[in-house]
Formats: structure tokens, sequence, C-alpha cells
């Protein structure tokens, strides 16, 4: 794909996230090419540190403005990587002036205002991605088409994690993420929401969904969870969210199995999918290790040779190239909204629950 000038992205935010997506803007024309076309980094808006770390990542300008991004002339896509709470105002200022966005996970602290930015941009006619990064990830794209193949034949069960360790060893914190004021929720709306949208990319839309969570850290916000899942086509699951997991730094993961076989993912082996054929004579049967590489679409642009292996950075690589080349593969607002509509679901369901306090 080639273009007359490069599209101009501006980006709201300088924390973690802004990070990762400046470094991938840079790397899209090293490892995507002429696939997707040039970008250039105009402007920069955030806080205190916008204007030492905008340089820094790439960024030819800053601003302690935010419309100076989402408003501005000279920017084709504004990328929002901001707290959750600030989400909504900056997709309706940029959709308002048409441009297409990319906003970081989730949509939204709540369902009401999910559903407002997805009219917004709805409204505006502009593109808008929601980075769940992890269906992107070049092994889930190869599961999704093993899956869409008949590979496992007729699905019937899921299983889905992510836990981290991350608030573990800490009495407190200052996080915005454990502020329901900003985030909303706690572990079913931030790593929930990936974990739920690999479900549904992978299994398909779910029917019923029930929850029980814990808050132990802050007190304020869910610190762990367990979801129990009904897929529309009779499929069950569970997902089960901690970042209070004690010797796990960092794991997303899905095990699905259908009536032919099963497929298994961890993110600690992120450069490999496990396949279980059961189709197979029952003395031959056994899980069977398939390390991506350049025989799968979805990696070969980054692996020449399998078990090279991809790391982190690529997961934003391939959202983004996703989205500048226009593929339906992106996950759009409309699917950040039903991720909003399962997030409500489970934390009604919890509330509804509470924490068991009976001993059998």
């Amino acid at each position: 794909m080639t273009s007359e000038r490069p599209i101009r992205v501006g980006i709201v935010g300088s924390g973690f996230m802004a990070q990762q997506h400046s470094a991938a803007y840079r790397l899209l024309p090293n490892l995507l090419g002429e696939s997707v076309p040039l970008v250039a980094l105009v402007r920069m808006a955030g806080g205190r540190r916008v204007h030492e770390l905008g340089p820094r990542y790439g960024w030819a300008e800053t601003s302690d403005d935010w419309r100076s991004v989402t408003e501005a002339d000279d920017i084709d896509i504004v990328d929002i990587v901001t707290p959750n709470d600030s989400h909504a105002y900056l997709t309706r200022s940029a959709a308002a002036a048409a441009k297409d966005i990319i906003c970081e996970k989730p949509l939204a602290p709540d369902l009401a205002t999910a559903e407002q930015m997805a009219a917004d941009v709805r409204t505006a006619g502009v593109r808008a991605a929601v980075c769940f990064v992890y269906r992107t990830w070049p092994a889930t794209q190869v599961a999704k088409a093993m899956i869409g193949s008949g590979r496992l034949g007729q699905i019937h069960g899921y299983r889905g994690h992510f836990l981290h360790d991350h608030f573990a060893d800490r009495a407190s914190s200052d996080s915005w993420r454990l502020d329901p004021r900003k985030a909303g929720s706690g572990v079913i709306g931030d790593i929930g929401s990936h974990a739920l949208d690999l479900a549904r990319y992978l299994v398909g839309d779910l029917a019923e969904i029930s929850a029980r969570s814990r808050s132990l850290l802050a007190g304020t916000v869910d610190d762990e969870a367990d979801l129990h899942l009904e897929f529309t086509s009779g499929a069950t699951g569970h997902v089960w969210l901690s970042w209070l997991a004690s010797g796990t730094p960092m794991d997303i993961g899905f095990r699905v199995m259908g009536d032919r076989g099963a497929l298994q993912f961890s993110w600690t082996r992120s450069n490999e999918l496990a396949f279980y054929d059961a189709t197979l004579p029952a003395g031959e049967r056994g899980f069977r290790t398939i390390p991506l590489g350049p025989a799968h679409r979805p990696a070969a642009p980054y692996l020449p040779i399998a078990g090279i292996g991809m790391g982190y950075q690529t997961a934003f690589v391939t959202l983004l190239g996703m989205f500048l080349a226009g593929e339906s593969a992106t996950p759009s607002f409309a699917d950040g909204l039903m991720i909003s509509r399962y997030m409500q679901a489970a934390l009604a369901s919890a509330a509804e629950h509470g924490v068991p306090r009976n001993t059998l």
C-alpha cells in the first residue's frame, strides 16, 4: 500500500502505553514494509512529562493541550492512551473533528459511556479501533484460523485466564487502576476485558455470564474474579482473573476444546501454539507444539525462521498495522462495546452474589 503523504498521527497520553504505541509506529515500516502506509508522529499531548518524553519517543511536537491533537488540522489519527475516565471526551472531540481513532481498552469505565462513544464514532462515520492486542497476536490468529477450518470440530469448552502479580506485594498503591472513579472496576475491566475479548473472538458471542469477585487490596475494586461463561453456540467456559497472582508476573492464555481436538496457548510461551488432535488413534494422542514461523501468515513478517520469537512490542505493531491496512480483523469500537456489556454483566453478577462466607 502506498500513500502520497504519511498518515499523520497524534497521541494523547505519555505513560507506559504511550511508550509502547510510539515504539510500534516507528517499527511499522521496518517490519511490515509497504503493506502499511508510512506514518508521521506529529504531536504528543499529555501530562507533566510530555515535553521530556515526547521527543524521546519520536514525536515531532509536544503540547499540554489535548485539543491540539483531537482538533488539529494536521492530524489524521488520534491515539488515546489515557486512563479510562478520559476516553469518552477525547473520542467525542476527535470524532467531531472527523479523525480516525485508536483507543486503549476498555472503552470506558461503564457501559453507558461506552455506548455513547460507539454512537459518536458511528455518527461521525470515522474508523475506530480498541486495543485488544492479544486477539491480533499471531498465535491467536493461527488458532482462530484452525478453529474456523474445523480442525477442532464442534467447540464445547473454553478456559481462559489473565494473571499477574503487579499488585501482589503492595499494601497500597496510588495507581489509577485502583480508583473506581477513573477505572470503573478492577481486574474485570482491566485485564478481564482482554480475556473476555479473546473468549468471544475464538468461540463466539456470550449468552450468559456469572461472576464472583474479591476485593482484597484497596477494598474499592475487584482484585480477583472468576467468570463462568455460556456461549450462544452452547459451549461453556471459565475465565480466571487476578492481579495478585503471586509467582505469575504475567500470563494470559486460553484452551479451546472441541470434539475433534483442542488448542492451548500461554503468554509464557507466546511464540508457540499447542494442538491436540483427537482424531488420531488413542495411543498417538497428545498435545504437540507448533512453533510460529514463516508458514503462518500472521507471523511471517516477523519470523523468517520458526522459533526465532517475537516480543510484547510486536503485539502493538500487529494491531496498528492491521488498522492502517484497513483489515477487518482489527478490533473495533463495536467489539469494545460488546466487551463493555460483558463487563457490566459480570460486575452486576458479582455484586449480586457477593463473597460466600459459609464453610462446609
